[in-house]
């Protein structure tokens, strides 16, 4: 009773296009399933490097393996993390799948690649992460990172080829997944 509620209160400030949004994109996500149609997690591609300005740092969010958003903290050991975490919701799951942690300068770049490296193996598993607003950050720290002179100069070029196939993918993902229902886009 208190969700019907909740729902009400919300939808009232919803406009009509928002609304209609909201439906299509559950249809489509029906049909999308129905069918098997399924989008590509990986394409061959191939462009210019990037060099980015500096920018701000964040707080760091990683400490030995331990993973702290909204001041909820949780440890993986040995680089398995659970990209669906549910233990603190859906906000917390979203921090992790932003991975704004791979601009911490105190984490070897190794581990930082193996992060990127085992996002990229479990992505079919990954039901949070391929929401826009978590591909729209997701993307962009791991251009910052690749940008990096120092970092992108130790990444053998077969790494880096699969790490822009994979970002190639997520970026079509989100091209196909505007969020008309929010009247905007991530």
């Amino acid at each position: 009773m208190r969700q019907v509620i909740h729902s009400i209160i919300t939808i009232r400030y919803l406009r009509i296009i928002q609304i209609i949004y909201q439906f299509w994109n559950r249809i489509r996500k029906i049909i999308r399933k129905y069918f098997g149609l399924n989008f590509e997690l990986s394409y061959p591609m191939e462009g210019e490097s990037v060099i980015l300005e500096p920018w701000i740092q964040k707080k760091d969010s990683v400490k030995l393996d331990t993973f702290c958003f909204i001041n909820q903290k949780k440890t993986y050991p040995k680089y398995e993390i659970n990209w669906n975490e549910p233990e603190f919701g859906k906000l917390w799951t979203y921090n992790l799948n932003y991975m704004d942690y791979i601009l911490q300068d105190n984490i070897p770049v190794n581990k930082r690649l193996q992060w990127i490296q085992q996002f990229i193996l479990k992505s079919y598993l990954n039901q949070v992460g391929f929401d826009p607003y978590p591909i729209a950050l997701r993307g962009i720290n791991w251009i910052k990172f690749l940008s990096l002179q120092t970092i992108s100069q130790s990444i053998p070029s077969t790494e880096i080829s699969s790490i822009n196939a994979s970002l190639y993918a997520q970026y079509q993902i989100l091209t196909n997944n505007l969020e008309y229902h929010l009247l905007g886009n991530h």
